[in-house]
C-alpha cells in the first residue's frame, strides 16, 4: 500500500500521519476513477484496519487483536486495550473510505492514547 504511493509505512506511531497522506491519495485516485462500489473500499480499508491496529498493538502493552462472534455474525477485528477499551479500527476506515471523515489515523491515534493514560494505565511508545 506504501510503496505505491511512495510512502515509507514502518509500522511506527510516526507513520500514521504519512498513511493518513496515502489515504488521502487512494481518495483522490478512486475520484478520478469514479470508484466507489462497497466492494471498492472492502479490500483497502482492511489491510488500512490491519495496519493501524498492529501500529496501536506494538506501541501500548498489552493491546491485542480480539474477534468476539456474536449471534452468528463475524465482527471485524478489533483491538482491545489492557483496560478492556475496544477500538473498531474499520469503522473509522469505512467511514475515511466512503468520505463520511477525513484520512485522520495519526490525531486518532493521538486521542486515543491520552484518554487511555488517562485512565491510569502504562503505555510505551514503539516510535
Amino acid at each position: 500500500m506504501g510503496n505505491q504511493f511512495n510512502a515509507s509505512l514502518d509500522l511506527s506511531v510516526a507513520s500514521l500521519t504519512e498513511l493518513d497522506g496515502v489515504i488521502a491519495e487512494m481518495i483522490d485516485y478512486s475520484d478520478v476513477y469514479s470508484t466507489e462500489r462497497p466492494e471498492d473500499v472492502l479490500s483497502p480499508a482492511l489491510a488500512i484496519t490491519a495496519y493501524v491496529g498492529e501500529v496501536i498493538r506494538r506501541s501500548i502493552d498489552g493491546a491485542e487483536w480480539v474477534t468476539d462472534e456474536e449471534e452468528g455474525q463475524l465482527p471485524p477485528p478489533h483491538i482491545r486495550l489492557p483496560d478492556g477499551m475496544r477500538l473498531n479500527l474499520m469503522k473509522k476506515a469505512l467511514e475515511i473510505l466512503t468520505r463520511r471523515d477525513s484520512p485522520s489515523f495519526a490525531p486518532y491515534y493521538q486521542t486515543m492514547l491520552e484518554l487511555y493514560t488517562t485512565r491510569g494505565t502504562n503505555t510505551t511508545e514503539n516510535g
